[in-house]
């Protein structure tokens, strides 16, 4: 579906394309950290580690076929990306959980669940 944008610079459509087999419906992007505050001898906070950054994706949608993501396993999201999310820019997307929901009023549905460490690589 081809669309105008009129007024509305520097807005980006919700999802630009779907994904191979999903017709996207939803994406939510969130990145997190751990941190570590460092206190000074007043007990005021006098700097923050921050490590172990990581971006979780939440993708849902209808599935035109076979869903084969694998808990562990990479997770190939080619059309959704394109954020430095936390400054995360490099790191392997690994799927941590599949859901597929099937109705008797609806097309089967699919929602993946994966994060993405940063500078994370696969064996």
């Amino acid at each position: 579906m081809s669309a105008t944008i009129v007024n509305l610079t520097g807005f980006t459509p919700a999802v630009p394309e779907d994904e191979a087999g999903m017709n996207v419906e939803t994406v939510t992007i969130s990145a997190t950290s751990k941190k570590i505050e460092v206190p000074n001898k007043s007990g005021n906070t006098r700097g923050t580690y921050y490590h172990d950054k990581r971006i979780a994706y939440d993708i849902s949608g209808e599935t035109t076929g076979n869903i084969t993501a694998t808990i562990g396993s990479v997770l190939v999201v080619a059309n959704i990306l394109g954020y430095a999310l936390g400054g995360i820019s490099t790191g392997a997307i690994i799927a941590e959980e599949v859901t597929i929901t099937r109705s008797r009023e609806a097309m089967q549905k699919v929602n993946i669940k994966a994060v993405q460490c940063e500078d994370q690589v696969v064996a």
